[in-house]
């Protein structure tokens, strides 16, 4: 049996590129989660489809959502971007 290391995909996780790309998603989200640092607000051309988008969740849960949003997936302390900007 071979040992762990010598495996494709534990040497693949020890590929320098590997190690320096993460390195560079990490820096590209910290360089924009510091533009998050008030409370905006919403975007008028997002928020149709921001309410489409809802609906449409609740439709497929069959429930609407108690807290009826949806973020973006990116924050910075206290703030968080939501799909309506």
């Amino acid at each position: 049996m071979e040992a762990a290391q010598d495996l494709i995909s534990s040497q693949l996780a020890q590929d320098p590129r590997l190690q320096q790309a993460k390195q560079l998603i990490l820096e590209a989200i910290a360089d924009h989660q510091k533009k998050l640092d008030s409370v905006r607000p919403p975007q008028s051309e997002l928020l149709i489809q921001l309410q489409q988008r809802l609906d449409h969740f609740g439709e497929l849960r069959g429930n609407k959502l108690y807290f009826p949003y949806l973020g973006s997936g990116l924050g910075n302390g206290p703030f968080v971007e939501l799909e309506d900007g």
